[in-house]
């Protein structure tokens, strides 16, 4: 998988995943794509967790801002484009990104079951979440699973603290630990260890990544990328110029 964004420096890479964050806010406010809530908070560790991957790991995603995509070879547009237009799923899937919309706890069993599947090809499993789902069935069936089978997963929950989430590991057995979700070296370093894990045949991993609720990423890193997207934004205008808007298909 080629590099795009990261380029050696995971805080410019925070830095733009941030602004193109701040750029869906607005555009969602003027209407031009569906609701898109702000995920100011949550970056560092969106973007820590995407910088762990592996070439040839599977990232489970929900609809927050789709960090390990710009690490795999779709661009700001791409992901301005799919945001304005229509879905890009096909494209997230040759980079063994699997999108969820609907259902935001579904994933967890979705990734545990495929985790199973390419156990002996040396593949490990991403699923992120946050915690507004926790309390989902689905949670439970994806944790349990994954235990019971020894799945190469890691389970990484954005959570504000006030639900326990990582003393729920030793109910399933699974080894489970509270990182620093603002800081994405801290994310990155949990996660590669936990995939690294997960690869050897351990099993699953479950991380509460612990979120402040304020935004982690320096407005100048912030700003640095806002040409940029401006010119992103303008390409993916034209790419789907007579294409029906997201906003609009049913």
């Amino acid at each position: 998988m080629a590099a795009h964004a990261l380029d050696g420096s995971l805080p410019r890479f925070v830095g733009l995943a941030a602004a193109l964050d701040r750029r869906f806010v607005k555009l969602s406010e003027s209407g031009l794509i569906p609701p898109y809530p702000s995920r100011a908070a949550d970056i560092g560790a969106l973007a820590g967790m995407a910088a762990a991957l592996g070439p040839k790991d599977w990232a489970f995603w929900g609809p927050s801002l789709c960090t390990p995509a710009l690490l795999r070879g779709l661009t700001p547009t791409d992901l301005i484009e799919e945001a304005l237009f229509a879905s890009r799923a096909a494209d997230f899937a040759k980079r063994q990104i699997a999108r969820c919309s609907h259902s935001p706890a579904a994933r967890l069993p979705h990734a545990g079951g495929l985790g199973w599947a390419a156990r002996r090809d040396g593949v490990a499993v991403l699923a992120e979440l946050g915690d507004s789902a926790i309390a989902d069935g689905d949670v439970h069936v994806g944790l349990n699973f994954a235990a019971v089978m020894k799945a190469p997963v890691v389970f990484v929950i954005r959570s504000d603290g006030a639900i326990p989430v990582a003393a729920r590991g030793e109910g399933y057995g699974i080894p489970a630990s509270v990182i620093d979700g603002s800081d994405a070296e801290a994310v990155q370093a949990a996660v590669v260890e936990a995939l690294e894990r997960a690869r050897r045949g351990e099993g699953p991993t479950l991380l509460e990544a612990r979120i402040s609720g304020r935004p982690s990423v320096p407005e100048a890193r912030v700003q640095e990328h806002d040409s940029d997207l401006e010119t992103a934004l303008a390409e993916a205008e034209r790419n789907g110029a007579g294409r029906p808007r997201s906003v609009d298909l049913p």
